[in-house]
């Protein structure tokens, strides 16, 4: 991916979740658009990025339970009461 490479300090280490453009929105459409192109595993990594930024972005969850990611419910939790 070319943000990847150009932004990255090591070519296998994953971008920061700030490189991308509109932040966990940014990573939840690159993940849209990556499961869309049958690259299901970049779409992961996409949809988790996006709940770094953003624990409350719903439709990253249920993007990330419709690829069989089903343990995201006790991120969720945690997430929710850790804004407590």
């Amino acid at each position: 991916m070319f943000y990847h490479h150009m932004f990255s300090q090591h070519p296998n280490l994953p971008p920061s979740p700030s490189v991308v453009a509109g932040g966990a929105h940014g990573y939840r459409l690159l993940g849209v658009i990556a499961r869309r192109t049958a690259r299901n595993d970049d779409a992961i990594v996409h949809f988790q990025n996006a709940l770094r930024l953003d624990c409350t972005m719903w439709s990253a969850y249920e993007q990330l339970y419709q690829l069989g990611m089903r343990g995201i419910r006790q991120s969720l939790v945690y997430c929710l009461v850790s804004d407590w």
